[in-house]
């Protein structure tokens, strides 16, 4: 995919369009809030890449859903989720929970 950008984050973060999220949760539970759902904008990825017990939680902007809902929660390592904005709201890809 083009204009994809892989971070490393440890902290709540907001994602922009086209990233990679890798979360390494060891320290604390933390979410990863998406930007506005802009059609035809690259999608993004966050994935979970530590072995504690900490949850990653992915979570919406404004009102704008992630199909339907307004989180999904990783909480198991190498937990993933592919996005893609529809122009209102987000539709998940793939999910590997």
């Amino acid at each position: 995919m083009a204009g994809m950008n892989v971070r490393n984050v440890t902290a709540a973060v907001t994602a922009i369009h086209g990233d990679v999220i890798l979360a390494n949760a060891t320290t604390a539970a933390f979410p990863v809030t998406l930007p506005a759902p802009s059609w035809g904008l690259d999608p993004i990825v966050v994935k979970k890449t530590d072995v504690s017990v900490n949850a990653v939680t992915v979570t919406r902007s404004g009102t704008a859903t992630i199909d339907g809902a307004i989180t999904v929660v990783l909480s198991v390592q190498y937990a993933a989720v592919q996005l893609i904005p529809d122009g209102t709201n987000w539709r998940i890809l793939a999910k590997h929970l």
